[in-house]
């Protein structure tokens, strides 16, 4: 991997983290958003190998790691509180 697409990743993971949308995050940078998912994808599971594989972590820490990280990754879930009444 050339250095610039690894600053080109890292990019990529900071607008992440920083909550734009992606389709913001592909036009601004001029990548695919399959080129996004696998960015995500791949650095997603390069954390989970790393928590998992640290041996002095508890298992309890593990578990609330691995919950926080795929928490992060799901979409935000729409509710009809969020919208004003029509009434």
């Amino acid at each position: 991997m050339k250095a610039s697409s690894q600053d080109l990743r890292e990019c990529v993971l900071r607008a992440v983290d920083q909550r734009y949308p992606r389709i913001e995050i592909v036009q601004f940078l001029g990548i695919s958003l399959s080129t996004l998912k696998r960015y995500l994808r791949t650095t997603t599971l390069q954390r989970l190998a790393k928590i998992l594989s640290h041996e002095t972590v508890t298992a309890q820490m593990r578990a609330s790691e691995i919950d926080t990280m795929v928490q992060a990754t799901k979409k935000p879930q729409l509710s009809v509180s969020r919208f004003p009444s029509a009434a």
